[in-house]
């Protein structure tokens, strides 16, 4: 698991190191995203509990495809607040996109040895667009740590949609060995307009009873994109 780390720690060194290279703005592009919600809604679970979410991110991206940001947030899993750091390389050919990046969490107000790395993902995703109607699937690796105490872990997740409705259907799969639960849910999207969303979230297989809050969710979230 230590070795399985430190090539995610390479990768994203090498990635960070490869976007930041220099440009001209004709080769790049860099934005900023600030968002407002209810809840945070993460992979069918209120991360938030009762308090409502704000976030942000910076991004940066190059023509060849590689890119980075950071997203931060009011409030994580473990009640603190959060940043991720991520990078990665996308690509489009005709209608279909391919994506691939490592995202580390970070939760700094937490207590215990956290460091970069401990909380980290390797994320595959594969779309395809045409006119009104996409789909996208996407697979997740938890690269975890022994320090994070996270074990081993899968998420899957298939996505449908046709116009401004979706469809997502996510579950997560661990190893004996991790105290993550293990649940299936499904989301129900509508895109209202470029800013407001509405996502209607349903816990639908936790036989272990692992997830505390198995109510139907409701959040509403509001996001405004800046081009820099």
């Amino acid at each position: 698991m230590q070795s399985q780390l430190g090539s995610a720690r390479s990768l994203l060194t090498a990635a960070v190191l490869g976007v930041m290279l220099p440009v001209t703005g004709a080769f790049a592009e860099t934005s900023a995203t600030i968002s407002a919600s209810n809840m945070y809604l993460y992979r069918g679970v209120n991360l938030s509990a009762a308090s409502p979410q704000i976030a942000g991110s910076l991004d940066y991206a190059h023509n060849s495809g590689l890119y980075a940001g950071i997203w931060g947030s009011s409030e994580g899993a473990t009640g603190s607040p959060e940043y991720d750091l991520y990078a990665g390389y996308s690509v489009e050919l005709g209608g279909i996109s391919l994506d691939a990046n490592i995202t580390d969490y970070n939760y700094p107000e937490t207590t215990g040895a956290e460091k970069l790395g401990d909380f980290s993902e390797l994320i595959l995703s594969a779309g395809y667009t045409q006119d009104k109607m996409g789909a996208e699937l996407k697979i997740v690796d938890g690269l975890g740590s022994a320090t994070a105490g996270t074990g081993g872990y899968y998420y899957t997740a298939l996505t449908g949609s046709y116009d401004k409705v979706s469809l997502t259907w996510g579950s997560y799969a661990v190893d004996e060995q991790s105290p993550l639960p293990e649940y299936q849910h499904i989301d129900i999207g509508f895109a209202f307009n470029d800013e407001v969303s509405f996502t209607v979230s349903t816990i639908t297989d936790d036989d272990d009873g692992a997830i505390a809050e198995d109510d139907t969710l409701f959040a509403v979230t509001w996001t405004k994109t800046f081009e820099m």
